[in-house]
């Protein structure tokens, strides 16, 4: 699915992550780049999630931004969209970790943007987002189980196109 252009292009890919509401929401980025470099990971938008303006139409879309502290270039961008409670540490300029809690699944009224009608349709969306070195995903199967650490992607990857399985 490519639905956003966040940055002035499309995403590489997106994924839905649904979890009943009240779950907590985490940043996605991990601590080091896979040549073991750190990264910084900041916030670089916090704004209403859907076109409407309504956090009630979708709750939060958060955008994080991942540089490699060796090269300072950035590796990878993130918008985590549909998070509700985001606490009020979260805005624009903010460092997070790989455990920072962003918010938590929420559930929000029917809309355009948000067609849910009950709470196992609760989710969060999650966009990659890079120029080029393109992020890839790990491909699994619809209804796929997902723990606290399992790896759904890559960013700053050497990936020629979007929408790749890693």
């Amino acid at each position: 699915m490519r639905l956003f252009a966040a940055v002035g292009y499309l995403n590489d890919w997106s994924v839905d992550i649904y979890q009943n509401p009240g779950a907590t929401v985490v940043s996605p980025f991990g601590r080091k780049t896979s040549t073991g470099s750190s990264v910084t990971v900041r916030v670089v938008t916090v704004r209403p999630g859907c076109a409407t303006g309504n956090l009630a139409d979708g709750g939060w879309r958060i955008g994080l931004e991942a540089s490699d502290n060796a090269t300072g270039a950035v590796v990878g961008r993130a918008d985590v969209m549909h998070v509700d409670r985001k606490p009020a540490s979260i805005t624009v300029g903010t460092t997070v970790g790989p455990w920072t809690r962003l918010g938590q699944t929420g559930r929000f009224r029917y809309s355009s943007c948000y067609q849910v009608n009950g709470d196992t349709g609760a989710h969060i969306h999650l966009e990659v987002i890079n120029r080029a070195k393109y992020s890839c995903y790990i491909a699994r199967g619809a209804g796929a189980g997902l723990g606290d650490e399992t790896v759904i992607g890559r960013v700053g990857t050497l990936n020629p196109g979007p929408q790749q399985a890693c």
